[in-house]
């Protein structure tokens, strides 16, 4: 077999999306509502605009016999009828119009919704909590995520959670709808992104992570696939299942991320600080402007020393007609020594972010 191209790994699967289904409002019984970051336990969550104000009720449904077997619920479903719609939470459907399926992923679905109050469409992502082990790693990120996007919220280049709502079998999470495609797409399609759009769009994706850390929040899985943008093209950071919260001076451990984009100490097994979104942040700068990434191998193995190598190369084929002030902030973003790499806020002051990638040379930089 031939050596693969260093632009295979732009390609990614994708799911082609269904036919729209109707909303079926979902027969509750017994069910109540707590909060699932109290030692409290029942049913059904109902939290409106933030996660720690909740209140207590009780919803009845005589015509479900027996009242708790939710296997009965699937009975009379119409054929066009998405089967997790009926299992969403009765308290989701009257605050939402959930429509069509929009995205799905390892844990669950993302819908379509439309809150008839501000006539606004979100997304509602429906996390399936058989799919998560009760003591693993992923059970810990499904709690933790809504716990991150209600602290950061509201941001203009972040998802916000506007709602969150649990019941027996799923969690849904009610955020920010973005319509257009991600950053994945753009690059796959486009190839390469010129530079003042390029640092239009890392400005706005350091601002999110500046935010971010000002806050104790490290997002840990910075990529181009987490990388959104709404109708008005304004970029929004999601995906914060892999986040962790620091305090200040504080390190943290663990192997998380993603091969292209981790920072070496991360591989090497250290000890790290927030600083690695800023490394991941680079590795997302160069693939705009080269159309692929740093480091590279045909296997994880290969992507990983190379990581651990951080041989910063610019190939004169792709990067002569890519700017000094560009490359030059490109280096101190891809700094293997956290102790020179910028900081977020450092980034946001280089000349090249300030001057919209109108900065070409070094001598533009004093």
């Amino acid at each position: 077999m031939g050596k693969r191209k260093k632009h295979d790994y732009l390609k990614k699967q994708t799911t082609p999306t269904p036919s729209p289904v109707r909303k079926t409002p979902l027969p509750v019984s017994h069910h109540r509502i707590y909060s699932p970051f109290d030692s409290t336990r029942g049913n059904r969550l109902l939290v409106h605009r933030t996660i720690y104000e909740y209140s207590f009720t009780t919803f009845r449904n005589p015509l479900l016999k027996p009242p708790h077997k939710i296997s009965l619920l699937f009975v009379n479903l119409k054929k066009h009828t998405h089967p997790q719609l009926v299992l969403m939470s009765e308290a989701l459907h009257r605050n939402y119009q959930v429509s069509e399926e929009i995205g799905r992923g390892r844990f669950g679905v993302v819908f379509r919704c439309l809150s008839p109050v501000n006539g606004v469409y979100y997304a509602v992502k429906s996390i399936e909590k058989s799919l998560v082990s009760a003591d693993s790693l992923d059970a810990q990120c499904l709690l933790t995520e809504p716990k991150i996007l209600h602290l950061l919220s509201p941001h203009p280049n972040i998802i916000n959670l506007h709602d969150l709502y649990e019941d027996e079998t799923h969690l849904h999470m009610v955020i920010d709808l973005c319509s257009s495609s991600d950053l994945h797409h753009r690059v796959v399609t486009r190839r390469v992104i010129p530079e003042p759009e390029s640092a239009s769009i890392m400005c706005q994706l350091v601002q999110a992570l500046a935010h971010c850390h000002s806050l104790g929040v490290a997002h840990r899985d910075i990529k181009p696939d987490n990388i959104l943008f709404d109708d008005r093209n304004r970029l929004k950071l999601a995906d914060f299942g892999s986040a962790e919260f620091f305090k200040e001076g504080q390190l943290m451990s663990g192997v998380v991320g993603t091969p292209y984009y981790v920072a070496p100490e991360v591989l090497a097994g250290r000890d790290y600080c927030e600083k690695v979104d800023v490394w991941s942040a680079g590795v997302v700068l160069y693939i705009m402007l080269a159309g692929f990434p740093p480091f590279y191998g045909d296997s994880a193995v290969e992507i990983f020393e190379a990581v651990l190598r951080a041989n910063l190369r610019f190939p004169a084929r792709v990067f002569g007609s890519v700017s000094s002030a560009a490359k030059d902030l490109l280096r101190r973003m891809l700094c293997k020594d956290v102790s020179r790499r910028f900081s977020t806020e450092q980034v946001l002051r280089h000349p090249w972010i300030t001057s919209g990638g109108g900065a070409r040379t070094v001598a533009d930089l004093t």
